[in-house]
């Protein structure tokens, strides 16, 4: 397995740790959760281009959905 790849299975847990495994995908896209995602995630110290790197996972992740 590459590295990125287990970087963002990383990200995906980090994910369904503030969403939940069962939360629908409905609720997810909403900008305002998405906005509070980010929000906490810079609120517990982690830096504004891994943040970004979260981000376009949980995006790419959307897309394929």
């Amino acid at each position: 397995m590459r590295s990125g790849t287990k970087d963002d299975l990383g990200r995906i847990k980090r994910m369904e740790q503030y969403f939940g495994t069962d939360t629908p995908l409905g609720r997810v896209i909403a900008p305002a959760k998405i906005a509070d995602y980010k929000k906490h995630l810079l609120a517990t110290g982690i830096k504004a281009n891994s943040v970004n790197r979260i981000l376009n996972v949980l995006r790419a992740v959307l897309n394929a959905a």
